[in-house]
């Protein structure tokens, strides 16, 4: 592959392109797909050797919320499905939660494997991987991206090397932080954020006074102290009043920006992601500063890596004249999945202004299969019911062991969300 030149790179990022459901999956083909973390749970179930400091950082979700609950995101690899590539789907996922996938003509080729199975999987194609977490001590992969870029893309404080538009921020040494840092705020809010790709938002602490200052670095410097792997820094930054907000695009050596979604973020009031809600959205719905964030973050990127290509995110905070980029990564996401529904949902009912929401729905508390869980209601899980109900419930995940959901929520952009929210939550009492 040829290294684009500078001038090259410069023309091309005057584009920003919206591509549709197919234009987008083009980009996936030839791959191997996996959107599993390698948390607690993977780690137990495969009998994975992991350092002693992984469960900080990648907690088991069953844990946390019942059994079963690991097998989510896993499942929403079946968004990034097409003819000539294979996705990775988990072991215990509920076999009609494929049929109904596989119905839909969403996904395609697949293996229901172990995660560490993804290795010789590789071996046996010759099929590069893109994942979103690492792999277990040991095993030697083919990213679709080099590890450097995945390492330095997935964390917050290389943020300046790859983007111009980024919040202020400071990076710490843990071991030199003093009164003297949260002194220099001034009394203004501040956040302090770890810097290990935590996955369940324990790595942000918000700070309001000397005794939230002092409580979060007592935690810190315990854990550092204990757990010797985890990163020696932390980023310090100030709190920036605006909307909360995220985009994704698919990143490329050279050509057009293909961009994914523009997605409002739902963060609660320590700055911890709760989820996304992504409206229909074109070029010209893009601000100033946020059409000159994501062309300055594709060029950097470019200059940096000129072979990379991948899904490339960052969270962002829009304010009434400036986009400050906070987050950034280099991994198919959740909200990846939630996006492509949405785009498949338009391109199939030629209905453009289609939003989409990942939405939690209300578990049975038992074990149950999806087609148990909608019987009797499967019109909502149909693409006409776009047009009949204006809206749509797509697969994204579910847990069998607990009977419960999470679907992309894929509307008209002019319904009331919450309306229709009351009224699923109506039949499914």
């Amino acid at each position: 592959m040829t290294t684009p030149s500078i001038l090259e790179i410069n023309r091309a990022q005057s584009i920003i392109s919206v591509p549709n459901y197919s234009k987008i999956q083009e980009h996936f083909r030839n791959k191997i797909i996996s959107t599993t973390w390698m948390n607690m749970d993977v780690v137990r179930e495969e009998n994975l050797t992991v350092p002693d400091y992984w469960y900080r950082v990648r907690p088991s979700f069953n844990d946390v919320a019942g059994e079963g609950a690991s097998l989510g995101m896993p499942c929403s690899s079946i968004w990034l499905s097409n003819d000539s590539n294979i996705v990775h789907l988990p072991v215990g996922i509920d076999a009609t939660f494929v049929t109904h996938a596989k119905r839909l003509g969403v996904l395609q080729k697949y293996v229901i494997s172990k995660y560490s199975d993804l290795v010789s999987l590789q071996s046996s194609t010759g099929l590069p991987i893109m994942a979103c977490d690492d792999f277990p001590s040991g095993q030697t992969i083919n990213r679709v991206s080099s590890e450097d870029a995945f390492y330095r893309l997935n964390r917050k404080s290389d943020l300046s090397d790859f983007s111009s538009h980024h919040a202020p921020y400071v990076v710490k040494q843990i071991n030199e932080i003093t009164v003297e840092d949260f002194e220099s705020f001034k009394g203004k809010r501040f956040y302090i954020k770890k810097d290990n790709t935590e996955v369940v938002g324990e790595g942000v602490f918000k700070i309001d006074t000397l005794d939230d200052f002092n409580r979060a670095l007592k935690l810190i410097k315990e854990e550092k102290q204990r757990y010797s792997g985890l990163a020696s820094h932390v980023i310090l930054q100030e709190a920036i009043e605006g909307e909360s907000k995220s985009f994704q695009y698919y990143h490329t050596p050279k050509g057009p920006v293909q961009l994914i979604s523009v997605s409002q973020q739902f963060v609660d009031e320590n700055g911890v992601y709760q989820g996304s809600y992504n409206p229909y959205v074109t070029v010209e719905d893009l601000s100033t500063a946020e059409n000159a964030m994501i062309l300055d973050m594709s060029t950097m990127v470019r200059l940096a890596f000129p072979r990379l290509e991948g899904v490339i995110m960052n969270d962002y905070i829009l304010t009434s004249d400036k986009a400050y980029t906070l987050d950034p990564g280099l991994r198919p996401s959740g909200n990846t999945g939630t996006s492509l529904s949405k785009l498949f949902v338009a391109e199939q009912t030629g209905v453009n202004n289609v939003a989409s929401f990942t939405y939690e729905m209300n578990p049975l508390g038992r074990k149950a299969s999806f087609q148990e869980y909608f019987e009797g209601r499967e019109e909502i899980l149909a693409l006409d019911s776009l047009q009949t109900n204006g809206f749509t419930l797509m697969p994204w995940g579910y847990n069998p062991y607990q009977g419960a959901p999470v679907m992309a929520l894929c509307f008209k952009q002019n319904e009331d969300l919450e309306a229709i929210k009351s009224e699923i939550e109506d039949q499914f009492k």
